[in-house]
């Protein structure tokens, strides 16, 4: 089945689609591993992305047999990830797999200090007196992070949130960079989850930090995955967290920066402040920072001593298996922990120095703090996020120990370096403002999106008949015709005409323009042109164009392809009528043979709303044919109102059926992208078109757009 999550976190209405059966990831995505050789081939070497994409083993000689293998690591050994395709420098494919049948290969060595998962289960609602979601008691339906255990009858997994920030980054990358065709894959865990060595990742769930991994995964080769985190042990490369892009477009309310004033360093309080849950892979103080530095705090407050207000607001009931333990166990307050109180980002920039303390692995919030203008007193973690390989100690943060053994001693040296501690503050705003911005991340992830491409070696299609076959009979479901118009009545509103246009060298295209400009100088026409980019043309998203550009002034829009000279009593008896829904005007030239009801190419009129509603033309179709096809499925699945006029075969086009020449400009995997659009579609036309206009011809009511498709 397919599944879809609702974006709460942007304005834009995103569906993300969900393969949750390995029989959709054969339709949806086994059809889809094709890309282009790399346009690209010099990339930086400096970053720790391009370190890892170089050593790691599992990342070298890269072949479909490497993307199948991800796929098979994430969904039945992780039951989750996300499929990445870049392709004409565009975000093509973002889809999140979720196995719905997962069961684990773990549950075996699990085990239970209460005897049975029957007793611990029981005993856990006894603590949280049945306050809790329904545990399965099939361990092999378990999920693991690492340490972290999802025990829930359905999980979705612990970033779901992330996924419009992933989106959006990605996007907006492909849109401002050029970049390379791809594939990668980006985890949904809290923890990285492949290793260099080919051990297990979840070394807490295993008691061992060699423990190797099992066949069909041990010395693949796989598609490079994506963490927010990673470790020296780890192959994940990083990508920027979704709290920093959040912080970086604030797009998230919990980081908007509306009202919000920074205070000037010598007005604010020489205290550290710090709040946040338990998380964390240890439960006693020995073993979690958080819990040790809020007994930290209680016990310098005994003493008199206030400088240090840090403390974990509640724990969590997440169940663990703990590096060293024997048995799973869930957070108890079995130390005398009191809670600290929430205080609020407006009263916490009221202090000169914060903590930044790992959590389930790192905390994703450090970077926003850079921005508060915070003195950080970083803890030592073996997990970095993207950005910590610029960062030093002492110019950008105070380093204190993984056991806070030393936070005392370094607070007292930060409050008698108080013109130092400044500075830091200083220079963490600079770093911020160097790294943390949409240029800087453009510049990271088309660097490392690049590099990626070049571990691939060729990707051509590879017609898959099966998969194919399957994918397209989701379309059989459709149960759509036309209704022919035989008494139209003339619209007083406004009416545009949009046509999408490159010049090549097989057709005449720019003489047919010039004789379309003539024949239509009496009526509001929009010309949208691809401009000279190096790719194939792309006829909807060009439409898509023209539609964003101009609608808000208009009641109707028609589509309209540049080589047909529509007689001018068919014109004014035809184009310009009453309408809700979509009139299919290309009936009335000679492609039209009056047999076929899903032929809908040439000439289509749509009333606004109805074009919206179908979220426009699909973006992915670059070459010649289809995105007509689809455009007719998109309307039959959203009921919309379809109709022919009474006339047919009056127009003659000026085009006839392709010839082998002109072969060379079409679509060679359109069966591949008519099966992705239907997952896609909500996700994929008006709601992520993207274009910059590079000059705007005005030539009396007709108006000539010249654009860089994004």
């Amino acid at each position: 089945m397919i599944r879809k999550t609702y974006n709460q976190y942007y304005k834009k209405n995103f569906d993300f689609p969900i393969l949750t059966t390995e029989d959709e990831i054969n339709i949806y995505i086994k059809t889809q591993t094709y890309f282009d050789k790399p346009k690209i081939t010099d990339v930086k070497h400096d970053d720790l992305n391009s370190k890892i994409l170089e050593t790691a083993p599992m990342y070298q000689n890269l072949d479909r047999e490497s993307i199948y293998a991800t796929i098979n690591y994430l969904f039945n050994k992780f039951r989750t990830g996300i499929y990445v395709k870049i392709e004409n420098n565009q975000l093509s494919q973002f889809v999140t797999l979720y196995n719905n049948n997962f069961t684990n290969d773990f549950s075996h060595i699990l085990k239970f200090k209460e005897g049975n998962q029957y007793n611990y289960i029981k005993s856990k609602r006894e603590y949280y007196k049945g306050k809790l979601p329904f545990i399965t008691p099939d361990t092999k339906k378990w999920a693991s992070t690492n340490c972290l255990l999802r025990t829930e009858q359905q999980d979705e997994g612990p970033t779901e949130r992330y996924l419009p920030e992933f989106f959006d980054m990605i996007n907006k990358t492909c849109r401002n960079r050029k970049v390379n065709d791809c594939i990668f894959f980006i985890t949904r865990k809290d923890f990285p989850n492949i290793k260099i060595d080919y051990t297990e990742p979840d070394e807490h769930i295993w008691n061992s930090e060699s423990e190797p991994l099992k066949d069909p995964f041990k010395s693949k080769t796989f598609a490079p995955m994506f963490s927010q985190s990673t470790t020296d042990k780890h192959a994940n490369l990083l990508i920027p967290t979704g709290d920093d892009w959040d912080i970086i477009t604030q797009n998230y309310e919990e980081y908007k920066m509306d009202n919000l004033t920074i205070p000037k360093w010598e007005d604010r309080i020489s205290k550290v402040i710090w709040r946040g849950m338990g998380t964390g892979c240890g439960n006693t103080p020995e073993t979690n920072p958080r819990i040790k530095v809020t007994m930290m705090t209680q016990e310098l407050k005994q003493k008199g001593i206030d400088y240090l207000d840090a403390g974990i607001v509640n724990l969590t009931k997440r169940d663990k298996k703990i590096f060293g333990n024997t048995y799973v166990e869930f957070q108890k307050n079995t130390t005398g922990l009191t809670f600290a109180s929430y205080v609020d980002r407006f009263k916490q920039i009221q202090y000169k120095f914060t903590l930044n303390i790992e959590g389930n692995s790192s905390a994703y919030r450090y970077g926003s703090l850079f921005r508060l203008g915070y003195c950080v007193l970083n803890v030592e973690s073996k997990y970095k996020v993207w950005f910590e390989q610029w960062l030093e100690p002492y110019i950008h943060y105070v380093p204190v120990k993984h056991d806070l053994s030393d936070l005392v001693e370094k607070i007292e040296w930060c409050l008698s370096n108080d013109d130092k501690c400044k500075k830091i503050s200083e220079n963490g705003i600079e770093f911020f403002n160097k790294y943390l911005n949409q240029e800087f991340i453009y510049d990271y992830l088309s660097n490392t999106i690049n590099h990626i491409a070049i571990k691939y070696n060729d990707m051509k299609p590879k017609y898959m008949k099966e998969y194919i076959e399957k994918g397209m009979s989701v379309y059989k479901k459709y149960d759509c015709s036309f209704d022919i118009i035989k008494n139209p009545i003339k619209s007083k509103e406004k009416t545009l005409i949009i046509v999408p246009y490159r010049d090549n060298k097989f057709q005449k295209r720019k003489e047919q323009l010039d004789d379309f400009k003539k024949h239509f100088k009496d009526y509001d026409v929009l010309i949208v042109e691809q401009s000279e980019d190096n790719r194939k043309f792309n006829r909807g998203a060009l439409l898509n164009i023209g539609f964003i550009y101009a609608y808000k002034n208009y009641k109707y829009v028609i589509f309209h392809d540049v080589d047909i000279l529509t007689p001018h009593d068919v014109i004014e008896s035809e184009y310009f009528n009453e309408l809700k829904g979509v009139l299919h005007l290309g009936s009335l030239t000679d492609k039209f043979n009056g047999a076929s009801d899903s032929f809908f190419g040439a000439i289509n009129k749509f009333d606004i709303e109805s074009f919206k509603k179908i979220n426009g033309f699909a973006n992915t179709f670059w070459g010649w044919g289809d995105e007509d096809v689809i455009l007719y499925y998109r309307c039959c699945h959203h009921k919309i109102n379809m109709y022919r006029p009474l006339l047919k075969n009056v127009v003659s086009d000026s085009d006839k059926e392709p010839t082998n020449k002109i072969k060379e400009l079409t679509n060679e995997t359109r069966y591949e992208k008519r099966i992705f659009d239907y997952i896609y579609k909500e996700i994929d036309g008006l709601i992520n078109t993207g274009y910059y206009v590079k000059d705007t011809i005005q030539e009396g009511k007709l108006t000539h757009i010249i654009v860089d498709i994004y």
